[in-house]
């Protein structure tokens, strides 16, 4: 993490922070990398960095959350204060009358749906043929 000049360097008068992009084997540096963060967080340039440009808490905290490492106290953002809502008032609800038994059937089961006509076709019944009993 420290180190001298090259690509992403950050002067920052004596000393020259870098930070090196993951690569395919990042897994494996972790566990080592977390303790040269903490050191670097520690380091008093780093501090007087960050109060000349506040920026660079942008870029140092996202990595302090994905290391699982605690925020120092200059990295940490202060709370905005929420607006409390407005009360809403309270909804009058108009008593429904009550319906009839008849009614609540009528709701329930409802009638079924009227039958297809076709133009020209009678859906009646026929009418039965009379029989003549008297011969």
């Amino acid at each position: 993490i420290m180190g001298g000049a090259g690509d992403g360097a950050v002067d920052i008068g004596e000393t020259t922070a870098v930070f090196a992009l993951p690569g395919p084997d990042f897994g494996r540096g972790v566990v080592g990398l977390g303790g040269h963060l903490i050191r670097f967080l520690e380091d008093p340039d780093i501090i007087s960095l960050h109060t000349e440009n506040p920026r660079v808490g942008r870029v140092l905290r996202p990595i302090c959350h994905m290391l699982a490492i605690p925020l120092p106290d200059y990295l940490k953002l202060e709370r905005k204060p929420r607006p409390k809502p407005e009360p809403k008032p309270a909804r009058r609800r108009e008593k429904k009358p009550e319906p009839t038994l008849y009614e609540y059937f009528l709701q329930k089961y409802p009638a079924p749906p009227p039958r297809p006509t076709l133009p020209g076709h009678i859906y009646a019944p026929t009418a039965s043929p009379k029989i003549n009993f008297e011969r």
